[in-house]
């Protein structure tokens, strides 16, 4: 079990829909403030581009900064954080009856125009949970810039192609093909686009607001392994929707045994379908190329978004910052508390610079509302 018993109550927002998350002091919900500050000045020591940081604590946001310029209402490309949101949606449809995740993806799935019978015949033996895990077996070599999936006309017929070596379900291999194939399983059992379905079944339910999904192909399928667009704040709600094991204002948007089961470790200890796992703290998170992230820390009932701009080789500073805002809940330092709280309400004061150089900017990269 992820979580202990008799503690969903007090991990739970308060019931009645709300657009962004109440604010919160550090030291009211267990924070040591001079850690956490500390955790804050990490990242801009870090010379990355920090688009945004937010912490919420007990559903209190005690921290929420953005960099020079952008503010709560802009929403951010979350590159593969999407496949997080895609495996909610098919918890959505499980929940309801209208999937299953050990389904054949040739029930899954509509056959497209032109697939050859072997081929086709090949995808009978790959199930729905492999492609959420990254198990289909595909020979797929993940190149975002390069590989002709991004730019076909039906990307199913590309993810379909390769050889399925070795067997389904038994090695791990990181493949937007994969994704792919799971949001084409989501799109068919709702009947609709994964942006119509997505936005009845969890963003409004959720409060988000200024969604965008962009890189619809000409089947009319879009693309999980990017293109969506969110605020920070309803990216935080992704993760306290996990954290309070699928209940949002009293209802069950996903049921609690799926949220443990996309949790469960696969042949990859550190992934289940479509979230990632911690090294440490017992976390999860969903992570998007170039620093989009969303943690969940059930020990701590502890959510943490980010969105940036940075080489993925420089992650490791945010991973960084991010268990130190974790040990802040842990660790106590001795002295005194109001000169910790005065660090942090400078930390706070101030957003991050944006005049930070990155990898070489997509036009999704930029920050925008609708």
């Amino acid at each position: 079990m992820l979580w202990g018993s008799g503690v969903a109550d007090a991990r739970n927002c308060p019931e009645g829909a709300f657009e962004n998350f109440p604010p919160g002091e550090a030291t009211a919900v267990g924070f040591d403030p001079a850690v956490l500050a500390d955790a804050i000045g990490d990242l801009r020591r870090s010379d990355r581009d920090i688009r945004s940081l937010l912490v919420v604590k007990d559903c209190k946001l005690v921290v929420e900064l953005y960099r020079v310029g952008l503010g709560r209402d802009f929403a951010h490309s979350m590159y593969s954080v999407a496949k997080s949101f895609v495996v909610t949606l098919a918890g959505i449809l499980v929940r309801e009856g209208k999937l299953s995740l050990d389904a054949p993806l040739t029930m899954a799935l509509d056959r497209p125009v032109g697939i050859a019978d072997a081929t086709w015949a090949r995808a009978g033996h790959v199930r729905v949970r492999h492609v959420f895990g990254m198990l289909s077996g595909y020979e797929y070599v993940h190149t975002p810039t390069s590989h002709p999936l991004y730019t076909a006309m039906d990307r199913r017929q590309i993810a379909l192609l390769p050889g399925t070596e070795p067997a389904p379900g038994t090695r791990f291999n990181y493949s937007d093909a994969d994704a792919v194939l799971a949001a084409a399983t989501v799109a068919k059992a709702a009947g609709r686009d994964l942006l119509a379905f997505a936005r009845d079944a969890l963003f409004k339910p959720l409060g988000f607001r200024e969604v965008e999904w962009w890189y619809r192909d000409h089947a009319g399928l879009y693309h999980a392994g990017g293109g969506l667009r969110v605020r920070p704040m309803d990216a935080a709600k992704l993760g306290q929707l996990y954290l309070q094991r699928g209940l949002w204002d009293g209802h069950e948007i996903i049921a609690p045994s799926f949220v443990e089961e996309v949790w469960r470790a696969g042949p990859n200890p550190n992934y289940g379908l479509f979230w990632w796992r911690t090294s440490s703290d017992n976390g999860f998170f969903a992570r998007g190329w170039k620093g989009q992230r969303v943690f969940v820390f059930p020990e701590f009932e502890l959510v943490i978004a980010t969105t940036a701009h940075m080489d993925d080789d420089n992650s490791s500073d945010l991973h960084s910052a991010v268990r130190k805002i974790v040990s802040a809940l842990r660790e106590k330092r001795s002295g005194v508390v109001t000169e910790g709280s005065q660090a942090l309400r400078r930390e706070l004061a101030q957003p991050f610079d944006g005049n930070i150089p990155g990898p070489v900017p997509l036009p999704e990269d930029r920050p925008g509302k609708l």
